[in-house]
């Protein structure tokens, strides 16, 4: 079986076309990060005619190398060889020269090679360019993951580090309060002298906390019981809750079922200081910041 020429080398361009456009389009969606319904129907309209090409030639591929078995082609070998190997490049010429017995037909030649290799730099170009960018990108990604900001208490006495993306807020009455829209979580600190109150015991002061905040909630049930954590110099008696709670985001303020992790800190070297600590995630994304709201609790240090 004998396949017409023009359409082995128009099967050959337009899968070399294609596959140079595909570095664009991974710039596009990896780094750019743009999200386009058009986008991505054209991407998987793209993906399916390059499949359907790719297995076209290998259709076209297998024929040529029967066809070289069957005519006992002189350097068959070779010729099997070249075009498993380079077979975009090696078959097109193979069928004008070899199946339909072609001499001198530079110009057709030329036409095809020319846009063939152009298209070669393009793809190798194109990945290069993707690669620079992906590398670019991810040593962004980690100097904002390996940034550190580190905020302090009205009081002077007391710092908690935060990540990249954690902004301090002037709140109402609030020694400490700071939000991150994008995970979202709240952070907020109150600070006390525990000779100035009645409550004698980190846990008196939790639960006197608990009490304040259930009032202006209707629904606020027990997410983890009292648990005590020993660190070096402090210690943290912790409960968790679950309530309804409006959260901030960079583009509205929406209502939603939170975590709220609740917290009352002592400290080995000032016994009489205490820092109240309440920290709200959405329970959609708890257990994705619940690590991370950690890290920041754990961070304490006396000045």
């Amino acid at each position: 079986m004998k396949l017409g020429k023009s359409l082995v080398l128009i099967t050959s361009l337009l899968t070399m076309l294609l596959m140079s456009i595909f570095p664009v389009l991974r710039i596009l969606i990896d780094i750019k990060e743009i999200q386009s319904i058009y986008l991505s129907f054209g991407t998987i309209f793209y993906l399916l005619v390059l499949i359907l090409l790719i297995l076209f030639a290998g259709y076209e591929l297998i024929i040529f190398i029967k066809y070289a078995i069957q005519n006992n082609i002189k350097n068959k070998v070779l010729w099997i060889i070249l075009l498993l190997t380079f077979n975009i490049f090696v078959y097109p010429y193979f069928n004008t020269k070899i199946i339909h017995k072609e001499e001198g037909n530079k110009i057709l030649s030329l036409i095809y090679i020319i846009p063939l290799l152009l298209y070669s730099f393009i793809l190798v170009y194109g990945y290069k360019v993707y690669i620079d960018l992906n590398n670019q990108k991810l040593e962004e990604i980690r100097k904002i993951e390996e940034e550190r900001n580190v905020y302090v208490t009205k009081d002077g006495r007391t710092s908690f580090t935060f990540r990249h993306g954690y902004v301090q807020k002037e709140v109402g009455e609030y020694d400490l309060y700071v939000i991150n829209e994008e995970k979202p979580l709240v952070f907020s600190v109150f600070t006390y002298n525990t000779i100035d109150y009645e409550q004698k015991t980190p846990v008196d002061y939790l639960n006197k906390g608990v009490e304040d905040i259930k009032q202006n909630k209707t629904k606020f049930d027990l997410f983890t019981d009292l648990k005590e954590i020993k660190r070096e110099g402090f210690t943290i008696n912790q409960v968790k809750y679950e309530a309804e709670s409006e959260i901030q985001t960079s583009t509205k303020i929406s209502t939603s079922v939170c975590i709220y992790t609740i917290s009352v800190i002592t400290f080995d070297a000032d016994p009489n200081y205490m820092i109240f600590t309440i920290e709200v995630i959405p329970k959609a994304v708890y257990e994705n910041v619940a690590t991370e709201a950690d890290e920041i609790l754990y961070s304490v240090a006396l000045q």
